[in-house]
Order: C-alpha cells, then sequence, then structure tokens
C-alpha cells in the first residue's frame, strides 16, 4: 500500500490554495456586513478539503478576536449529550477559569455559550457531520433556535444540509458552500509550493486529478520515475485510496452492484441502472444511493463524480474483466434502443453521444468523457447576422495563438495531446465568404454564442439538394469529390431543399475548443446519427481527422485536394446513412472494436418515464443554487449575474416545472415521491 501523505499539513503556515470566494464569504459574515444568516453549510465530496477549509476559518476567526470551538463528528456518538457534553469540556479546557461542576445538560450550553456569545463572537465548527444526520431535527428545532445571534455555527458535510432546512424558515439564515475541484491556477500554484516547476509534471498530476484536492496531494507526494509522472503503479494506488474513503459512505453492501454500474453510465436514472445492472433497483435503494456525496444531480438524471467512476472502471475492469463487459454491453443496448426509437431528425444528441460513447475507441472515450448533456446549441442565423459574422472572423485572425488540446481515455488512462501553431487553428476559416453561404439557406450558418451573447464558433453547412448542387460543385473542399460521381448519384442528390439528400460540412471554427467542446459533440452528433448522408473534409490534423475515422467515416476514393496549404493532401470524410439501417451502422462499429458477437436485440421492457423539463446552462445552475438555499441576491454574487437576470431565470423554471413559488420549486425536485418523475 503507498503511503499516504498529507501534502496541506506540509504547506502549513501559507495562506490556503483557492477558496477565496468561501474565505471571503466567511469573513464578510464574522465580521457582521451581511444579512441574517448565522449558519454556513460548508458540503462536499470526500477529499475536498473540507476540513482544511475549516482550519483556515477558524485560523481567521481568532485573528479578529473571536472564540472558537471545534466538534468533530468522528469521535461522537450521535446523541444529544455527546454534543453539548463535548463543547462543555472545551469551554471548561480552553475559555473558563473556574471548572463546570454541574452535570451536563443541554440548558447548561446553551447558556454557558450564550454569556459568551454576549461578550464576543463565537464562531462554532462541527465538522464530519454526515456522521450526526440523525441528530438534524434535534439541530434544527431543539438546540440551535435557543443560539445567540452573536453566534456563528459552520457546520461542514459531504452532504448539504437535508431537505426540511430548505423547506423551513431556517432557510433564509444558511449560506451554502459547495466544495468542488481547484481550478488548473489552483493546482499549478500549489504544485509551485510544493516545489514543483516541470510542466509534465503539472500535466500529469492535473490529468490524473481534474483538481480535486486529496488526489492532487496523493499524486504530489508520489516518487517521481522522471519525465513528471509518478512511478508506475502509484496512481492506481492513490485512486484506491480515494475510493476507499468514499465507500466508507455507501450505507449497503447490496448497492455496490449499482454503483459499478453507476460508474459504467455516464448519466443514470433508476430505470437505466435497472437495465445495465441487469437486475432492479428499488426507489428506497436508489434513493440511498443518489444521497451518496459522490452522485450529484444532472439533468437528465445523476451522474457519479468523475475521479470516482474512472477508479471504480479502472479497477472493475482489471478485477473482473467479464463484469465489466457486461455493463457495458448493456449500456450500449441502452442507449441504440433509445436512439433507434427516435423518429427520423430527431434523435436526442445527448442519447446519441452517449451510444458513441460505448461504441467509439479510446480517442471518442476522451472527447466525449464529461460531455454536458444540456449545453449551448449551434442555431441558425442569417443575413442580419452578417457584419458580427465578419468581425468574428476579424477578430480570430487578430487574436489567433496556438493552441493544445490534452484528453484522455478514462479507462485505459492513454492520452491523446493535441498541438495546433497559430496559422493551423485558422485553416477552418479559409475561403469562407458569408456573403455567398447565407443565400444558400435559412440554417447553413448556425452560431454558439457566450454568457455575453458574443459569438465564440460557428459552422457552414450546407444541405444537399437540387438547389446547392451547383455551389458544391465548385467548392474547392469538394469540387474533386462531387465531379467524380456518377450520374446515378448525382440524381440521387437532386432532391427537393424541402427534403435534402444529406449535409456538406463546409466548415466548423471555433474561437476556443475548449469552451464549445460540448456544443460541437452534440451539433456532430446529431448529424452522425441522423438518416442522411454526412461529407466532411477538415483541415489535415489529427485533431480533425482521428475522430472521423473512429466514428465510421469513410475515406471517399476521388476527393483528396490540397486546398489548406496548397501542399498538404486532405481527405473527403463520408457517412452515408440513407441505405443502410442504424442497426447496419452500430454493426458495423461493433466490428471496428471488436464487439461483434453483440447482438442488438430490444429490450425486454421499458418504463414509461415522464420527461424532464429541458433546462438551459444557466437554468441548471440557478436550480442548483437554489438547492443549496442562496437568496438571489447571493445567486447573483456567486454567479456575476444581476438580480433581474437571476428573478428571469427563476421565472422560467418556475414556467417549465409548472409552479409558483420558490418553494414548490424546491418540493418538486427534492420530494422523495416526485424524484422518480424528474428523472
Amino acid at each position: 500500500m503507498m503511503p499516504i501523505v498529507d501534502t496541506f499539513e506540509q504547506l502549513e503556515g501559507q495562506s490556503l490554495v483557492g477558496r477565496r470566494g468561501e474565505i471571503a464569504t466567511f469573513e464578510r459574515l464574522l465580521l457582521g456586513r451581511t444579512g441574517i444568516e448565522k449558519i454556513i453549510s460548508i458540503h462536499g465530496t470526500g477529499g475536498t478539503g473540507k476540513s482544511t477549509l475549516l482550519a483556515e476559518l477558524g485560523r481567521r476567526a481568532r485573528a479578529e478576536g473571536c472564540i472558537t470551538l471545534s466538534i468533530n463528528g468522528l469521535g461522537l456518538h450521535p446523541e444529544p449529550f455527546e454534543i453539548y457534553s463535548s463543547i462543555l469540556q472545551l469551554l471548561q479546557d480552553q475559555y473558563y477559569i473556574q471548572r463546570l461542576t454541574a452535570k451536563p445538560t443541554e440548558e447548561l450550553c446553551t447558556e454557558a455559550l450564550n454569556e459568551m456569545a454576549r461578550h464576543d463572537r463565537v464562531v462554532l465548527f462541527i465538522d464530519h457531520y454526515e456522521r450526526l444526520e440523525a441528530l438534524d431535527d434535534w439541530f434544527r428545532c431543539s438546540w440551535l433556535p435557543g443560539l445567540h445571534e452573536n453566534l456563528l455555527v459552520v457546520i461542514a458535510g459531504r452532504r448539504p444540509l437535508a431537505e426540511p432546512w430548505m423547506l423551513s424558515g431556517w432557510r433564509h439564515l444558511i449560506v451554502s458552500m459547495r466544495l468542488t475541484e481547484l481550478t488548473a491556477e489552483d493546482v499549478q500554484e500549489y504544485l509551485h509550493r510544493c516545489g514543483y516547476t516541470d510542466r509534465e509534471r503539472f500535466e500529469y498530476i492535473w490529468r490524473h486529478s481534474k483538481g480535486h484536492p486529496l488526489m492532487m496531494s496523493l499524486l504530489c507526494a508520489l516518487p517521481s520515475s522522471g519525465a513528471g509522472s509518478p512511478q508506475a503503479g502509484s496512481c492506481s494506488d492513490a485512486f484506491a485510496y480515494v475510493v476507499h474513503q468514499w465507500l466508507r459512505e455507501v450505507p449497503d453492501e447490496q448497492l455496490v452492484p449499482f454503483i459499478e454500474a453507476a460508474c459504467v453510465l455516464s448519466r443514470f436514472n433508476q430505470d437505466s441502472l435497472s437495465f445495465v445492472a441487469g437486475r432492479e433497483i428499488s426507489a428506497a435503494k436508489f434513493r440511498q444511493l443518489v444521497r451518496c456525496s459522490f452522485v450529484r444531480r444532472r439533468t437528465p438524471g445523476w451522474e457519479v463524480h468523475e475521479l470516482m467512476r474512472v477508479a471504480v472502471v479502472r479497477e472493475l475492469r482489471d478485477r473482473s474483466p467479464e463484469r465489466f463487459a457486461g455493463y457495458m454491453k448493456q449500456a450500449l443496448l441502452h442507449y441504440y434502443h433509445k436512439v433507434q426509437r427516435s423518429p427520423k431528425g430527431s434523435v436526442v444528441s445527448w442519447e446519441a453521444g452517449e451510444l458513441a460513447y460505448y461504441l467509439g475507441d479510446g480517442i471518442i472515450r476522451a472527447l466525449l468523457h464529461s460531455v454536458n448533456p444540456w449545453t449551448r446549441p449551434f442555431v441558425p442565423v442569417g443575413a442580419e447576422a452578417l457584419a458580427e459574422l465578419e468581425a468574428y472572423v476579424e477578430r480570430r485572425w487578430r487574436e489567433a495563438r496556438p493552441a493544445k488540446l490534452l484528453l484522455q481515455d478514462p479507462f485505459t488512462e492513454e492520452a491523446y495531446r493535441f498541438e495546433l501553431t497559430a496559422e493551423q487553428t485558422l485553416a477552418t476559416l479559409k475561403g469562407i465568404d458569408f456573403t455567398v453561404l447565407l443565400p444558400l439557406g435559412d440554417d447553413v450558418i448556425r452560431v454558439v454564442r457566450d454568457e455575453q451573447g458574443r459569438i465564440e464558433a460557428f459552422a457552414a453547412v450546407i444541405p444537399i439538394h437540387e438547389g446547392t448542387l451547383s455551389y458544391l460543385r465548385t467548392s474547392p473542399r469538394y469540387q474533386a469529390y462531387f465531379e467524380a460521381l456518377s450520374k446515378e448519384e448525382w440524381e440521387r442528390l437532386s432532391a427537393p431543399a424541402a427534403a435534402p439528400a444529406g449535409y456538406c460540412i463546409e466548415t466548423i471554427d471555433f474561437q476556443d475548443l475548449g469552451g464549445v467542446r460540448d456544443s460541437l459533440g452534440h451539433f456532430f452528433l446529431s448529424l452522425m446519427f441522423s438518416d442522411y448522408l454526412v461529407i466532411n473534409s477538415p483541415p489535415p490534423h489529427p485533431l480533425f481527422e482521428l475522430p472521423h475515422r473512429s466514428m465510421g467515416f469513410e475515406i471517399a476514393a476521388e476527393g483528396e485536394h490540397t486546398f489548406y496549404d496548397g501542399v498538404t493532401p486532405a481527405p473527403v470524410f463520408v457517412l452515408d446513412r440513407r441505405a443502410g439501417s442504424l442497426e447496419s451502422f452500430v454493426q458495423r462499429m461493433l466490428e471496428k472494436i471488436g464487439q461483434q458477437e453483440i447482438l442488438l436485440t430490444r429490450p425486454v421492457s421499458t418504463t414509461t418515464v415522464t420527461e424532464a423539463p429541458v433546462l438551459t446552462e444557466r437554468e441548471q445552475e440557478v436550480l442548483s443554487l437554489l438547492l443549496e438555499g442562496l437568496t438571489n441576491g447571493q445567486m447573483s454574487e456567486r454567479l456575476f449575474l444581476s438580480e433581474v437576470t437571476v428573478k428571469k431565470h427563476l421565472r422560467s423554471l418556475f414556467h417549465k416545472f409548472n409552479v409558483k413559488s420558490r418553494t414548490q420549486l424546491l418540493s418538486r425536485t427534492m420530494g422523495a415521491h416526485d424524484s422518480h418523475r424528474l428523472l
């Protein structure tokens, strides 16, 4: 077993890395500069640094002259006597001159705390609250209401405070802080403090930890084998340790097979989990599972924390390859049948993405891993956007710089590194003339906009029909391909504009691949799984070519050109779904990955589930913060939006969930009886 070193402790005496927003909020509350809040709820999965943050907050509170008291749920039985006797002992040991002789009681503890709070600011820290949740009603209804208003309570646990807190008068008194992973900048700062400055070490630790503090600190402490990477096997030990910490909170061993199946699925609900696991999970067991801190709500359904998914999948693949293969097969069949049931032209892009994830090889899994199902879509624009489109192109030319993209297959750890020169990042703009493309159709030019409304990507996708063939025959990218077609094929392509034979991708350009990766994936997959002919000839670079080869596109025998730089040959990729069925396409893909033995049988049974409201990314964020108990003002501060904009998103959520108030929305999205309806 690997040595476990807490490198956060090694940095004692320095300020905490990251968590600047949480610390700033605490200090505002400590100094009484905000509202009526008297409880801070800090929550996050195991290893996100909750205890470390509490220690930092305690240090800052003492520096302001406050009295601090800390109790830890790990060392206490969930009984009221344990709480108030521990607090009284702390008061006696740390602050009282005379020893307490009376028997510890709840009244004595409350009186002692309130007496101190009348003269000084008192902060009570409660760590590992998940071990004390049996006392939830006592905390909320009996003890905390009697504490002095000058006493601030900071509660840290793996889960946010339970629903009764949010559905009661306490909601306005609680500030919720969900600890997520650190940013890349935070990780780099942490490594510098630990004495590591080489880029390779940073990339390795960032790729494997994704900013998870415990995983980051474990990897940072491992001995290096050179080239910036820890010794072989050490990373697996670190993953195993983190997973062990998370699994300690699983209340029932019977949930383990369902956790394994949930880790194979990128999104799951009760129905999909039962299908993939091969056994029915009851509603009660499902609620137990989604209460685990490593599971979070993500419309549609739920998802397991990425580190947990990766670690469990790798361990399961090595320990029981047949079991792992069975889960993978069931997941593939689940999404195959969902896509198969979709009417022509209405394939849900995220479901197509899930199917592609299980059909693809390492590069496809790396590209599609953790893709957001609901993201900013490519939307059509017309001639009214001409000036804006031209301004975008000018900005791209002016701000072009080299780009790097590092991806990793979550199953095999194989890394894919792509680097483009500034000139290569501009290849997708070559020859683009919006004044020629816009008249070809109302939806030929589609754009993705950022939060400020600026264009951050565009696609030029030309429908293939009798009205566009003359343009396609002269397009520098496709001239050779179309001129080589037979007379019979020309007749097939000469379809009416209302029913095109397929789509020809003139180009897809993005200012930052990381920013629009999800949007790009959904857009491309919705084309790929349609029953059309799809043609594309991207710049001749592995980043653009490899995914086409992996996803069943074939290289046209005629069509190669050197349009992009006058020297490098660029092929034309073709995916023809007009004649073949989805079944034949999927079967061909299974043969590519050596899984041709999988039979695409229909599922034994299906369950009709009410569709969840489709939420925008911003609506999801607002809903998440609402579930944490934040007020409109706090949401505005957290999301950098005006309160008017926050209220607009709330009104939209009320409409989509058919409710009239925040309380009804909370009840609808958190209520146990309604949980199965929101999948």
